[in-house]
């Protein structure tokens, strides 16, 4: 398979070859988003556990958490995280499933994410939708560095 000569110069085919074929630190760099897009078949349902968005967390290096159980089978698409309240900013992040009981990482993902500033969580997603299944606990863990965040508060248990 080949990209259409119409849709690619011959130079932009060359730096995308360059891209995917070296070490990430010797790519070059691509003048568009590299993310991968997250894609569901199904109905997506956004879960929010803050009622209020507050600023200026003091973040301490650990990974934020949260344990939580489903009563059926769901895909965990990924996780909508808060960024500076300072504007525009890049993120880098690790985001994780951990099955509570063995303590065994389900699922992980290092990525990065950038905030426009704004007090709406950011979508960071794993490489592939993650099975959760029902009646086990799980942690979902979000390690970012960052400053000055917005953060949830007055979180709701169930």
């Amino acid at each position: 398979m080949s990209a259409n000569p119409q849709l690619l110069s011959e130079q932009e085919m060359n730096k995308i070859y360059k891209y995917l074929a070296v070490s990430p630190q010797d790519r070059p760099v691509l003048v568009y988003s590299d993310r991968p897009r997250c894609q569901i078949f199904s109905t997506e349902y956004v879960v929010s556990r803050f009622q209020r968005i507050e600023n200026r967390w003091g973040f301490c290096g650990t990974s934020d958490r949260i344990k939580f159980t489903v009563d059926r089978r769901i895909f965990v698409v990924g996780f909508g995280l808060y960024g500076a309240i300072s504007g525009p900013h890049e993120y880098k992040t690790q985001i994780k499933l951990i099955h509570c009981g063995t303590n065994k990482t389900v699922a992980e993902h290092d990525t990065s994410f950038v905030c426009d500033g704004n007090s709406r969580p950011c979508r960071v997603c794993f490489k592939d939708p993650v099975e959760i299944l029902p009646g086990i606990t799980y942690i979902a863990a979000a390690l970012i560095r960052r400053p000055d965040p917005y953060h949830g508060t007055k979180g709701l248990v169930k």
